[in-house]
């Protein structure tokens, strides 16, 4: 059996987005899960991020698959990067940022831009889970598509498309990362 982690984006908790209905499906789902909560709210600091993941991963009896939402996204191939664990069995990361981390940081948000302080090397990250999956909807207002198909591309990922899902917050769109998580579960 593998536990899943779910990873919330920018100003996220796990009664926010899609992150409730996923906990309602996934309680028929034989699998141990968490929702983590992140600090820092409109100022997250990245440092603080990885030391809680780092915690729950290093905690677990199974092989893990992180499910990471936008800036989580970020976060969990940041965690790959910086501590190389063993026991990551599938990383999908939904509306993600692609490695060009210059062109994602913001003025006046000093906490948040500690998630792009330099580029990761994805010949390392690439090489720490079994797979890595993609998904990202076309029309998202907020990370561009063109970075999901990027990031994709580089971590060697299977790539899901999405026509009208926004940036993925929607509540509804819990189905799309169930039918997904489902796959590798």
């Amino acid at each position: 059996m593998k536990e899943v982690i779910f990873i919330h984006g920018y100003e996220g908790y796990p009664e926010k987005d899609w992150f409730p209905n996923i906990a309602k499906a996934l309680k028929g789902v034989q699998t141990n899960w968490s929702i983590l909560a992140f600090p820092g709210g409109k100022d997250p600091y990245a440092k603080d991020w990885l030391e809680l993941l780092d915690k729950e991963i290093k905690a677990a009896a199974s092989p893990i698959v992180l499910v990471a939402y936008s800036l989580g996204t970020r976060a969990a191939l940041l965690y790959l990067e910086q501590h190389q664990p063993k026991n990551i069995d599938t990383v999908i990361l939904i509306a993600p940022f692609n490695n060009d981390w210059q062109k994602h940081i913001m003025k006046g948000y000093k906490g948040y831009n500690t998630f792009f302080e330099h580029a990761i090397d994805i010949a390392k990250v690439k090489n720490l889970a079994n797979t890595f999956i993609v998904m990202h909807s076309k029309d998202d207002p907020h990370v561009k598509y063109a970075w999901g198909k990027q990031i994709a591309k580089d971590l060697n990922a299977k790539m899901y498309t999405f026509e009208h899902r926004d940036h993925f917050y929607q509540p509804e769109n819990y189905k799309y990362v169930l039918d997904v998580l489902k796959t590798v579960l």
